[in-house]
């Protein structure tokens, strides 16, 4: 197993794919990031989205 944040990375990105990373927390708030060849209008609204959804609480049903 390899765990990239015991290197001390936070993100791992692959040449010409998409890549959604969330930061490390910090104060309460962590980064939310898009990378790769994507529509800036489109990725905006694609993370607004994302942080929207982990705003919310989790249900979990076993």
């Amino acid at each position: 197993m390899t765990d990239a944040g015991a290197l001390g990375a936070d993100d791992l990105h692959y040449p010409h794919t998409l890549t959604l990373s969330l930061g490390r927390v910090q104060d309460g708030r962590a980064a939310l990031s898009l990378n790769g060849d994507v529509d800036p209008r489109q990725a905006a609204q694609f993370l607004s989205r994302v942080a929207a959804a982990l705003e919310k609480p989790i249900a979990l049903v076993l």
